[in-house]
């Protein structure tokens, strides 16, 4: 067994877990994100302050 090939290999599946975790973590956020401007958009709906949601969610960011 060539042990040189064999670490290249087990290097490129830890390298590749790793940013398949990065990404699952952006993925995370990004949801986590939206989900907070949903919630922000759903309360200033509720409190019909006469805007437009959609002014008053790009105006809190």
């Amino acid at each position: 067994m060539n042990d040189g090939k064999r670490s290249s290999t087990f290097d490129e599946v830890r390298t590749t877990l790793a940013r398949a975790e990065a990404a699952r973590q952006a993925a995370k956020t990004a949801r986590d994100r939206a989900a907070g401007v949903i919630k922000r958009a759903v309360e200033l709906q509720r409190r019909g302050t006469g805007r437009s949601v959609g002014a008053q969610v790009s105006a809190s960011h």
